[in-house]
């Protein structure tokens, strides 16, 4: 008995339900890697605030404790606060903290500590 040449209905939609699952794979793996990707930058622009921060209190300037509000994405709006606290004689502790509202609620902090002679 000669088989006619095609696809049953059968075949079509395992081709289908395979090739929905690995689309959402990707699409979820290029979410995970777009989070990804901007948490770092902000982890980097966070850093960058607090070192510009330590060399404007090493160059004399405002050595003030306090919390002073902050952008850490312009291009987003995103912004977190900048706080200089001494907790112990010869310490400065410069800690920025900001929310990724954009991905999800999760709170971050980056803080960098200076001894001072």
């Amino acid at each position: 008995m000669v088989r006619p040449r095609g696809i049953s209905l059968i075949e079509c939609i395992i081709a289908i339900v395979i090739l929905a699952i690995v689309i959402t794979s990707a699409i979820f793996a290029l979410s995970t890697a777009r989070f990804q990707v901007t948490t770092a930058r902000h982890h980097y622009q966070a850093i960058n605030i607090a070192r510009d921060r330590i060399e404007d209190i090493i160059s004399g300037g405002s050595a003030a404790a306090g919390v002073t509000p902050v952008v850490i994405d312009p291009s987003t709006g995103l912004g977190g606060n900048l706080t200089v606290s001494y907790p112990v004689a010869g310490r400065i502790d410069i800690t920025v903290d900001w929310d990724e509202t954009l991905f999800s609620d999760t709170n971050f902090t980056e803080t960098i500590v200076m001894l001072m002679p």
